[in-house]
C-alpha cells in the first residue's frame, strides 16, 4: 500500500482528538451524571436508566473520559450512531454495531450471501413440499392458511429464533395470527416447527449457497462465542436489545459492561426485543434530569419575549398607533366598526342590522365626522 495513503488516513483521527479535547473543555457534567461516573468507577457491570433528553449521550463520552486509556467499546444499533459516536469518543474507545461485529467474524462466503436474494415464501413452501392449512378461527369458522402464509411463517419463525438466546428452535418462535383459535394454535406450531429448524441448518451451514439475513449472521456470532477485544463496553438503546445480542455480552467475562436505556422508549418488542433494563442484575443508576425540557422552556420564553417587544414596536411604528392605545376600548370598538361600514361607501355592512341613515349619526358620536 501506498505510505501516503496510510499517513492521509490519520487525518480523521486527529479531528477526532481536537473534537474529544473541546467536549473534555466546555462540557459540565450534572450530579446525576458524575453519580454514573462514581459508580462505572467503584462497581463491575451496570445499568443506567436514562430518561427523555436526560444526557444519555454525553453521559458515555464522560465515563470513557474517567476510564482513561482503558479500551473501551461502544455498541450502537446503527451505523450512523456508531459513526457520530467514533467523532466523539477518545481515540481508544471503537465505536461498532452488534452486526458490524458479526459481519467481521464470518468467513467471505457469508458476507457474498449477505447479498442474494431470498426465497419466496411460498416457493419456499413448496421445495418443502408443504400445502395450504386448514385452522378454526375464534369465530368457529373454518380457514385455509394459503402456501404463502405458510413459507412467511417459516421465515418469520427462524428470525425470532435467531434473536432468541435459544439454542435451538420451539414452538414460541411461531407468530399465529390472532383470528387462529388459541386451542389449536398449538397444531400449526407443531407441525411447522421441523422446518423452521431444517432452514435454520441450511443458512448456518459452512458450505451453504443460499441467501442470509442479518438474524442468521447475529446468531453464528453468537454460537462462535466471540471475544470482543475491550476492558469495557458500553451497550446503547439497551431496551431494544433482544436475546441473541445479551447473550453475546454475557459471555464478555471479562470486560466491565455498562448498559444504557430508556425502559420507556422500546419501540422493537414486535420484533422480538426484550426490556434488558428489566433483566439485567446489575447496580442501577438513574438519569431523571431532562436537559430538553429546560431548553425548550428557555427557549419558548425567549421567543414569546422577542415577539412580543417586536410586536409592540410594530404598533408603535403604525400611523396613529399611540392614539390608538390611548383611546379607550369602548371607543375603539365603536369606532372599528364605523370604519368597516365606511369602506362601503356609506352603505350599510352585510354584516351590520343598521340603515344607512344610522350610519353618520354613529361616527358622529365617536368624534370621527361624517360618514360620507
Amino acid at each position: 500500500m501506498d505510505h501516503a495513503k496510510i499517513s492521509g488516513s490519520t487525518s480523521p483521527v486527529a479531528s477526532a482528538h481536537e473534537v474529544w479535547d473541546r467536549m473534555k473543555r466546555s462540557f459540565i457534567p450534572t450530579a446525576e451524571q458524575r453519580a454514573v461516573i462514581e459508580e462505572a468507577l467503584r462497581v463491575g457491570d451496570l445499568k443506567v436508566k436514562a430518561f427523555a433528553g436526560a444526557g444519555k449521550t454525553s453521559t458515555p463520552q464522560l465515563v470513557a473520559e474517567h476510564f482513561g486509556h482503558r479500551r473501551g467499546m461502544y455498541l450502537a444499533f446503527n451505523r450512523e450512531i456508531a459513526a457520530s459516536a467514533a467523532r466523539r469518543f477518545p481515540p481508544q474507545v471503537g465505536a461498532r454495531t452488534m452486526h458490524s461485529l458479526a459481519w467481521a467474524s464470518v468467513s467471505p462466503s457469508a458476507r457474498n450471501r449477505m447479498s442474494l436474494r431470498g426465497e419466496p415464501p411460498h416457493e419456499l413452501a413448496a421445495r418443502f413440499g408443504l400445502g395450504p392449512l386448514e385452522v378454526r378461527t375464534v369465530t368457529g369458522n373454518a380457514v385455509e392458511i394459503a402456501l404463502f402464509e405458510i413459507g412467511r411463517m417459516i421465515v418469520e419463525g427462524r428470525d425470532r429464533f435467531c434473536r432468541s438466546a435459544d439454542v435451538q428452535p420451539a414452538a414460541q418462535h411461531i407468530v399465529v395470527d390472532d383470528k387462529i383459535d388459541e386451542a389449536v394454535a398449538a397444531q400449526p406450531r407443531a407441525y411447522l416447527l421441523p422446518y423452521i429448524g431444517r432452514l435454520w441448518e441450511e443458512g448456518a451451514a459452512a458450505r451453504a449457497t443460499s441467501a442470509i439475513s442479518p438474524d442468521v449472521l447475529l446468531k453464528l456470532l453468537a454460537f462462535s462465542e466471540l471475544r470482543i477485544e475491550a476492558d469495557y463496553i458500553l451497550f446503547d438503546e439497551a431496551q431494544d436489545s433482544d436475546g441473541v445480542m445479551l447473550s453475546v455480552l454475557g459471555r464478555q467475562r471479562h470486560a466491565q459492561i455498562i448498559y444504557l436505556g430508556d425502559p420507556y422508549q422500546q419501540i422493537y418488542e414486535w420484533r422480538g426485543a426484550i426490556n434488558a433494563m428489566a433483566q439485567i442484575d446489575a447496580p442501577e443508576c438513574a438519569l431523571t434530569e431532562s436537559f430538553r425540557l429546560a431548553t425548550r422552556s428557555l427557549r419558548s420564553r425567549a421567543v414569546c419575549s422577542h415577539c412580543s417587544v417586536n410586536a409592540r414596536r410594530s404598533l408603535d411604528r403604525a400611523p396613529s398607533a399611540r392614539s390608538w392605545w390611548k383611546t379607550p376600548r369602548w371607543r375603539r370598538r365603536s369606532a372599528y366598526s364605523t370604519q368597516i361600514e365606511q369602506q362601503y361607501h356609506g352603505k350599510a355592512s352585510r354584516h351590520s342590522t343598521r340603515t344607512r341613515a344610522e350610519i353618520p349619526q354613529q361616527s358622529e358620536r365617536c368624534g370621527r365626522g361624517d360618514a360620507g
